[in-house]
């Protein structure tokens, strides 16, 4: 695409964040016959004190381009935030990073928001409201400001998730690359749209489990090769602290990379 106002432009959700740390959380463990939960656990009726409390601006699109501007690129940002001071403040965090904000402000929807609980084991659990974040249509975005040579995806849902769909057409009728990051939930609830997506899209980064719900091969290699064929260029597999896999655009090797 010829005349880029943006080296990238992402689409994904937006959040304020609150960290919530008290010394009065614990853990259980339920076991059953084919599997073993734990849970956070804090006392029925009392009130605890909350030994710090920090807010943070996050989310799988907004953090994406914050990165990407940081690293020197021009970026635009597509996203929905609600009316009121959480929304402002996102806005307000974009600008103050140099990224152009793309995308809808919804008066009747609220600014995605997640309480994230410490544990003990510093395992945290997440309480997460979308909000505005599942609600982008079409008809909210202009599509005439969306040039770019690079589209960055993260996941979103319901009526967003659609409208990531045009997006992707579009970025394909547009000479525009897509980079898609997904989750668990398209990966294992959205099969189908998913991969309509996949087939416009040059480079899939997941994990091992998104990884699985999408073919039934079990080593590494075997699900690069299935999920290349669904139409990615390069296809990226992560593992936690295990080797991270790679399948390159034209299929001459496969790279593994020693954390």
């Amino acid at each position: 695409m010829s005349g880029n106002l943006y080296d990238v432009i992402t689409v994904g959700s937006n959040t304020i964040d609150t960290f919530v740390y008290t010394d009065r959380v614990e853990s259980m463990s339920m076991k059953t016959v084919e599997s073993e939960t734990r849970f956070i656990c804090y006392p029925l009726g009392s009130k605890l004190r909350i030994n710090e409390l920090d807010f943070y601006t996050g989310g799988g699109g907004a953090n994406a381009a914050v990165s990407l501007s940081r690293l020197g690129l021009k970026v635009g940002y597509i996203g929905a935030v609600g009316k009121g001071l959480n929304g402002n403040t996102i806005l307000e965090e974009l600008k103050s990073e140099k990224v152009d904000f793309l995308g809808v402000i919804n008066p009747d929807e609220k600014t995605g928001y997640s309480v994230v609980l410490d544990s003990i084991e510093r395992h945290r659990t997440i309480l997460t409201h979308r909000g505005a974040n599942d609600h982008i249509n079409p008809e909210d975005l202009d599509f005439s400001k969306f040039k770019t040579g690079w589209f960055h995806f993260s996941a979103m849902i319901q009526d967003s998730l659609k409208t990531l769909s045009k997006i992707a057409g579009y970025a394909s009728e547009n000479g525009a690359k897509i980079c898609f990051n997904p989750n668990n939930y398209l990966c294992e609830k959205e099969k189908d749209l998913l991969k309509a997506i996949l087939k416009k899209t040059s480079i899939l980064i997941l994990n091992d489990e998104e990884a699985s719900y999408l073919t039934d091969k079990k080593s590494p290699k075997e699900k690069l090769v299935d999920l290349k064929e669904l139409g990615p260029e390069t296809v990226i597999i992560t593992n936690g602290v295990h080797p991270i896999y790679c399948i390159d655009e034209k299929s001459r090797r496969v790279y593994r990379n020693f954390r």
